[in-house]
C-alpha cells in the first residue's frame, strides 16, 4: 500500500533549514547607514582599501569597487543571517497555500 505524504504544514516544518543564530555568528562593531551590521573583520577591510589608495598602491577607482563590491556581499550577509529571507519565503508560501 502506498505511503500517504504528510500535510504541507507538516513537511514545511521538518525542512526548515538551520541558520545560526545572529548573536551567535557575529559580534557587531557598529551599522553602517547602507549595509547595516559591520563587524571588526569587516571594518579593517575597509581600512585596508583605503590605506592601499591612499599609499597610492591602488588607484581610486579599483578601491571604490573592491570597497562596493564587499559592502554587497556584507548587505546579502546580514540579509541572511537576519532571517528576513526566509520570512519572506515563508509568507510567500502561505499566499500560494491560502490561494490553492
Amino acid at each position: 500500500m502506498p505511503k500517504k505524504n504528510p500535510p504541507r504544514s507538516d513537511r514545511r516544518a521538518r525542512e526548515t533549514p538551520a541558520v545560526p543564530e545572529p548573536a551567535a555568528a557575529v559580534q557587531p562593531i557598529c551599522s553602517l547607514p547602507l549595509v547595516g551590521a559591520t563587524t571588526l573583520e569587516d571594518a579593517v577591510f575597509y581600512g585596508a582599501v583605503g590605506a592601499l589608495a591612499v599609499a597610492e598602491l591602488v588607484s581610486w577607482p579599483t578601491a571604490t569597487l573592491f570597497a562596493g563590491a564587499h559592502a554587497l556581499h556584507q548587505r546579502t550577509r546580514n540579509v541572511i543571517r537576519t532571517g528576513a529571507m526566509g520570512e519572506a519565503r515563508e509568507g510567500l508560501i502561505e499566499a500560494f497555500d491560502d490561494m490553492a
